[in-house]
């Protein structure tokens, strides 16, 4: 093989590393916000049976809605340490 050739560079790839850091960050930081939620979410619905007369289904409240957030919380924490890799992701089948 010829020792001198060289590898020719891609044309018109851009580096997009620095966009998708900060995008990672970002979205990092807001499924933090999200999650710190969560504790503020079921506190709040607590004080309120505990101080009116009508009690809603406490069963019903904490199936839902706290886990409803924290499963996108945990998504986007996902995602935003998935974009700061700046890799490609693929299936890992077969």
């Amino acid at each position: 093989m010829n020792e001198n050739a060289s590898v020719a560079p891609v044309v018109g790839f851009k580096d997009r590393r620095t966009g998708l850091m900060v995008f990672g960050i970002l979205i990092i930081i807001m499924g933090c916000m999200l999650a710190l939620m969560v504790p503020f979410m079921v506190f709040g619905q607590l004080m309120g049976w505990a101080c009116s007369r009508c009690r809603t289904d406490a069963d019903a409240f904490i199936a839902s809605r706290p886990l409803h957030v924290s499963g996108h919380a945990v998504a986007l924490i996902w995602l935003g340490i998935g974009s700061i890799q700046c890799r490609r992701w693929r299936a890992r089948c077969c």
